[in-house]
């Protein structure tokens, strides 16, 4: 048989791992099909054998080492011309390890009951690993040419135990507690989140204060059962979340500074995988790219079946931090899956590809045709999504951000992007890479986010973001106000000729709810309730403004303020206020933009208005003044210290002439995309660039702006490049751009005739058999 063809090292597995099972269950090992067929497969094209190697397997009993089973499988690979890769199992631990208590087990928070695997947060776990690492290296030596890092839980992959990976050990009842959940409820867990609370706030009541929540004393501190419950504050969740994923990135490095000493002259990598980015499983993906650019790792993506969205964050990442890339599926697969995962990773520029060999050998013929596409080229990618990383923390139980989920699969079928979070903006030249910035998903993000978006629109750069472009409406999203923080509400441009647009709005104003989701606009202080509807002293009741609404407001604290988008010239600004009953009435300072008047607020609400001259950009406005505790009742334990309520802060100017809509025609769009969508958009401009909105709940109107912004780039910014996207059409059929070549992904049962622009800007159409990969060429 010939070789596959790979242009990238193809590492073949597994041995090792049906000897872990073996061994958890009391059954003798046996010989593993792939070891007679190494060579085989060295023949074929595999440069590399993955061996798991479980601490059950090499030291079933204290003292007792017996490497013999793994030394043959270095030996085989030897003979067959292989590098051999070793992905060494801790978790599968033998029972004496247990029992003398060389490791101690995580426990859930939710129920209290210890794991089936080892806490990494009791130091016990890294002298176990840093002794089963010794182990391997006298007994392997410099046979070992990676070593894969695994994390003591499920497949080893970097995350907490979910249980999804127990069907291998099969763990006795007195271990078999295992569940997605929060596992930081071990002492040595518990200690850690009390320092870092204590570190960050310095006692108990002033973190209660910050949180929401009632320790009442320093040594009550503790972890959550379920960080998504109501009664947390977003703050609280705000630092909860990054501290249990942070706990667990050191846990990592100390892992790979310990596996390096030992194998010094080793590659060296770490698995990302879960279906999922749920709070509990603990994923920090930019945190891991660093991790692998400043230890010098690989990093494995293990989405091999899953959707376009997996792939594209992983890649995205090791593009940005120059980490190397390499992919892994599962054994379940479909042809068509198989064809997916080759053209998507010859598409991403994968650095090596990991497959099993009963799969190799399942579907022979695809890899046969097909592996040759993949040659490490980096695409040429000129749109990236937003991964709204402050959100996932905010809610813990939400799997992945809904809507760039489901533009994910439709947009990919039109033109190839990058997916970025937010970690990933706080980089140097993060988003240098591309000139389109989509946002699908509404909600909060962080202040340093804000700032990289706009510099990103200031040098150039097109955000497409889903918002209300009614002027008269004034219950505006945050969505609204992130366009307005960018752009000014005055700063409107004339439309390109294949967009809709206005040459101005009926009344540029801008209307901001205190709510949920204010993150881009608060400045300050203020007090971690989310409404308004609290109660206070002897005044049973609560407070709300407009019983019939019950619309959510914002306490403030001791400084609290926030920004306001404000175009130039003469402006009023309107801030509604509540102040609670008092027989002596505080006095506020309101600042705007540094110039202070006193407010005294005799109770009740209070409507300030104060003139303004805008210099372009935002206002800051602030508010510094007394505060009251909502009750004397001691043992009510409410130790919140609130202000005043802001419910709306506004800026009026007198209305302009009417709107003037411009309309005009996409072009190399699909028609089934566009349908009235664009007939609804607007541009903004912001530097020498723009944000081009679009309806908020419209995903098809978002992928057609998406693509226009980037192939129609120079009619929307007159003196730009377009970026030479070769697709644009939604057909099932997809492309990417590779250096000197097109690729092309024809799934469909048919002959199809594709049409696609090439570099220098002509269309030309391509008979595509059915089923397959193609390339063509498309020189520089």
């Amino acid at each position: 048989m010939a070789a596959f063809g790979f242009g990238i090292p193809l590492i073949v597995g597994n041995l090792g791992a049906k000897a872990i099972q073996a061994r958890a269950r009391g059954r003798p090992l046996e010989r593993e099909p792939l070891y007679d067929a190494l060579a085989r497969w060295a023949d074929r094209g595999a440069t590399s054998v993955e061996d798991y190697v479980g601490w059950n397997v090499v030291e079933p009993a204290e003292g007792e080492v017996d490497v013999s089973f793994h030394l043959e499988h270095l030996e085989a690979a030897r003979r067959a011309n292989l590098s051999y890769s070793i992905y060494p199992w801790l978790h599968a631990a033998p029972a004496w390890a247990w029992e003398k208590g060389l490791l101690e087990a995580a426990r859930c928070v939710e129920h209290d009951v210890a794991g089936p695997t080892p806490s990494i947060f009791a130091p016990s776990t890294l002298a176990a690993f840093e002794r089963f690492y010794d182990l391997l290296t006298r007994e392997l030596g410099d046979g070992v040419a990676r070593v894969t890092i695994a994390v003591p839980n499920d497949y080893g992959e970097v995350g907490y135990p979910t249980g999804m990976g127990q069907w291998v050990l099969e763990e006795e009842p007195i271990r078999s507690h295992v569940h997605r959940g929060f596992w930081c409820g071990d002492p040595h867990a518990r200690a850690a989140f009390r320092s870092f609370v204590l570190d960050e706030h310095g006692d108990a009541a002033t973190a209660d204060r910050r949180y929401g929540t009632s320790f009442g004393r320093d040594d009550a501190i503790a972890p959550p059962p379920n960080p998504a419950d109501p009664a947390w504050t977003d703050r609280f969740r705000d630092e909860f979340v990054p501290w249990y994923r942070g706990a667990l990135l050191g846990f990592v490095d100390r892992l790979v500074a310990a596996a390096a000493s030992r194998f010094p002259r080793a590659t060296h990598a770490v698995k990302c995988g879960y279906g999922g980015e749920l709070a509990a499983y603990g994923q920090d993906y930019a945190g891991v790219a660093r991790l692998a650019k400043r230890r010098g790792l690989e990093l494995w993506s293990t989405h091999g079946t899953l959707p376009v969205l997996f792939h594209k964050r992983l890649q995205t990442l090791c593009r940005a931090f120059e980490v190397p890339y390499v992919t892994e599926g599962v054994t379940e697969r479909s042809a068509e899956q198989v064809r997916e995962r080759l053209f998507e990773d010859a598409s991403d520029g994968a650095a090596a590809f990991f497959e099993f060999h009963d799969t190799l050998d399942a579907f022979e013929d695809e890899f046969a045709e097909h592996a040759r596409h993949l040659r490490g080229e980096p695409p040429e990618v000129d749109v990236a999504l937003l991964f709204r990383t402050t959100m996932q923390d905010r809610r813990p139980d939400q799997s992945l951000p809904p809507r760039l989920l489901a533009l994910s699969e439709p947009l990919r079928d039109l033109i190839d992007y990058a997916v970025v979070d937010e970690p990933l903006l706080t980089e140097p030249a993060a988003l240098d890479p591309y000139s389109v910035l989509a946002l699908p998903d509404p909600g909060p993000v962080r202040t340093a986010t804000l700032d990289a978006i706009a510099g990103f629109c200031e040098r150039g750069g097109l955000l497409v973001l889903p918002t209300r472009t009614d002027p008269d409406d004034a219950t505006q999203s945050d969505a609204d106000g992130l366009a307005a923080i960018l752009c000014g509400p005055d700063r409107l441009a004339t439309p390109a000729d294949e967009l809709i647009g206005f040459e101005a709005t009926a009344r540029p104003r801008l209307i901001l709810p205190f709510g949920l989701d204010d993150t881009w606009f608060r400045v300050g202080r203020w007090n971690g309730v989310d409404e308004a509807r609290h109660w206070f002293g002897a005044d049973e009741r609560p407070l709300r403004w407009f019983e019939e609404t019950e619309e959510p407001c914002r306490w403030t604290a001791d400084d609290a303020g926030f920004r306001l988008p404000c175009g130039e010239g003469a402006a009023t600004l309107i801030v509604e206020l509540y102040a609670p009953p008092s027989a002596d009435p505080p006095s506020w300072r309101l600042s705007v933009d540094g110039a202070e008047r006193d407010v005294r607020l005799s109770g009740g609400a209070e409507r300030v208005a104060v003139p303004v001259t805008g210099r372009g950009g935002a206002l800051t406005v602030r508010l510094r003044g007394p505060t009251f505790r909502p009750s004397d009742d001691a043992a009510g334990g409410d130790a919140r210290s609130l202000g005043l309520i802001v419910r709306r802060a506004e800026l009026v100017r007198e209305p302009d002439e009417g709107t003037v809509a411009v309309r005009a025609r996409a072009r190399f769009l699909e028609p089934r995309v566009l349908g009235d969508a664009l007939e609804r958009l607007a541009l903004r401009r912001v530097g020498r660039g723009g944000v081009v909105l679009v309806p908020p709940k419209d995903l098809p109107a978002l992928a057609a702006a998406t693509v226009a912004a980037s192939a129609a780039r120079s009619r929307l910014l007159p003196g730009t490049a377009d970026h030479p996207h070769p697709d644009g059409r939604l057909d099932g059929v997809r492309t990417t751009r590779l250096p000197g070549r097109l690729l092309l992904r024809n799934d469909t049962p048919r002959y199809f005739r594709k049409p696609c622009r090439v570099r220098d800007g002509t269309v030309r159409t391509f008979v595509l058999p059915p089923h397959g990969i193609h390339a063509v060429d498309d020189p520089s």
